[in-house]
C-alpha cells in the first residue's frame, strides 16, 4: 500500500506568457503483493498539469476494501497550482502542492494500521536576477500508526525501513527529492 504524491515545475517554451509549466500528481493506495497475483492501480488517482494559476484538482473515494488484504476508509487526493514569488523574483513563480488524506487504515489483518495519514509534496519555481529559484517541500504525518504491534511517532523518519518477518517489508514515508532535470 502506497500513498503516493509527486510535484514538478518546469519552463514554458519560449512564445507561452506563462514562464512555467507544472505536473503534480497523487493517489491513495496501491497494492503490489504475493508477488503478481495482487496488483492495483493507484486509487483515487489526481493529476494536473498546466501553466495557469491558480488551479486545482481533486478526487475523493469513500472505502477500499480487498479481501482479508486491506480496507481503508475515505481518500483524497489533489494538487493546488499557485504563484510563487521570492526576494528578488520577477514575480512570475509557480508552486504546485500534491496532497493525499487517507482515513482507517487496516493491512493484513492487522498487521499494519493507522487511523490516519496526511501527506503533502510541493515543488516551485521562480526567476531571480541571479538565477532559477527552486523549491520543494515533503511531508508526512501517520496518526496512531502500528506495526506488527509496535507503535509509531507522528512524524516517521523519511524512508524508515520496517520489516515483519515472514510477512511483510516496507518503506514508510519514502522521500525522494531531485532538483533540476531528470536524468
Amino acid at each position: 500500500m502506497t500513498a503516493g504524491i509527486a510535484a514538478a515545475v518546469a519552463p514554458a517554451s519560449a512564445a507561452d506568457p506563462q514562464l512555467w509549466v507544472y505536473q503534480g500528481s497523487s493517489g491513495g493506495t496501491q497494492i503490489n503483493a504475493l508477488g503478481t497475483t495482487l496488483s492495483s492501480g493507484p486509487t483515487v488517482a489526481s493529476n494536473l498539469a498546466d501553466s495557469a494559476v491558480p488551479n486545482s484538482h481533486t478526487s475523493t473515494i469513500a472505502s477500499v476494501h480487498l479481501a482479508s488484504i486491506l480496507d481503508v476508509g475515505a481518500v483524497e487526493s489533489g494538487q493546488v497550482a499557485q504563484r510563487w514569488t521570492n526576494p528578488g523574483s520577477d514575480g512570475n513563480g509557480v508552486k504546485i502542492t500534491s496532497r493525499v488524506k487517507i482515513a482507517g487504515i487496516n493491512l493484513l489483518n492487522g498487521a499494519i494500521k493507522v487511523d490516519a495519514i496526511d501527506g503533502s509534496t510541493s515543488a516551485a519555481a521562480d526567476s531571480t536576477t541571479s538565477g532559477i529559484k527552486l523549491a520543494g517541500t515533503s511531508g508526512t504525518t501517520f496518526v496512531n500508526l502500528t506495526i506488527g504491534g509496535k507503535s509509531y511517532p507522528v512524524n516517521v523518519p523519511a524512508n524508515t525501513k520496517v520489516s515483519i518477518p515472514g510477512l511483510v517489508s516496507i518503506v514508510i514515508n519514502e522521500t525522494k527529492e531531485i532538483k533540476g532535470p531528470k536524468a
